[in-house]
């Protein structure tokens, strides 16, 4: 209901297919690098990582936090290394350039002590902000963060732990997704017209057998109907002369030029002579 002409714009975003090979680790130790030792069976210390169902099974210091996707699949857990920047997992997508990406994964602390503080690179350049796995540990939070291609046609994305804390720094990562959003948009213009106004003025008193002609006041109208048509010349017109036989309250609904609308009512009251 706008009081003025005014576009609207309607735009929505469509997500591409996720662009991340293994993204839920179901499929092992596959498709990605990491600067971390893979241990598969037990963990003997920092700068290590696994894929399991069960962190505990794999370090008893460590809760048997269950996956993200599915609750009984599998999860990367890491042993928070002590060197800086040490990647722990990178994978390298093509993209198309000029195209809006998302990149969004889901952390969780197995470890209370010292929760991890996660940073994201694309192309060696860091994107988002620093998450915290939190303290609460199997409490999964999702990081999500925008990234524009511009000319590039490969990104490297790398997840790298900025705490290097020897006791706890200990996490999960699941679900790592990379998409483009696609943006779709169209528009529709509301014409907002002049106001039409009409008015009849105040209910007039005639005599049993008499005539008065309805005068209708305001904006020029295309078209008018009067109703009821009892008594009336020609209810088609404007100003028709009214001849009721007994107390009629007429209404006139006219239209302008423009198509808008409008209505009035004006009472003829017939007194007996």
């Amino acid at each position: 209901q706008p009081n003025v002409t005014t576009t609207y714009r309607f735009q929505t975003r469509y997500k591409g297919e996720n662009l991340i090979y293994n993204a839920g680790f179901e499929q092992g130790n596959i498709g990605f690098k990491s600067d971390y030792e893979f241990m598969a069976v037990t963990d003997y210390g920092e700068n290590q990582y696994a894929i399991v169902t069960n962190p505990f099974k794999w370090h008893f210091g460590f809760q048997p936090c269950s996956d993200h996707t599915l609750g009984m699949g599998n999860l990367m857990v890491v042993n928070g290394a002590s060197q800086p920047n040490s990647i722990v997992w990178s994978q390298t997508v093509n993209v198309i350039p000029n195209t809006t990406y998302e990149l969004a994964l889901w952390v969780a602390s197995v470890n209370r002590a010292t929760p991890a503080k996660l940073r994201f690179k694309i192309n060696g350049k860091i994107i988002g902000d620093e998450v915290n796995a939190g303290e609460n540990v199997c409490d999964w939070n999702q990081f999500a963060t925008f990234w524009n291609s511009e000319n590039e046609s490969t990104a490297e994305i790398v997840i790298i732990n900025v705490n290097t804390a020897v006791s706890g720094n200990d996490f999960a990562l699941d679900d790592i997704t990379f998409f483009a959003h696609n943006i779709f948009y169209d528009e529709i213009t509301v014409n907002v017209k002049p106001e039409f106004k009409i008015k009849m003025g105040a209910d007039v008193t005639i005599c049993e057998g008499q005539s008065i002609q309805l005068n209708r006041m305001g904006d020029v109208a295309a078209s008018s109907m009067w109703v009821p048509v009892n008594g009336l010349s020609d209810p088609t017109i404007q100003n028709p002369i009214a001849t009721p036989d007994k107390t009629t309250k007429y209404v006139l609904s006219a239209i302008s030029p423009d198509g808008c609308q409008a209505s009035d009512t004006v009472t003829v009251n017939v007194k007996a002579f």
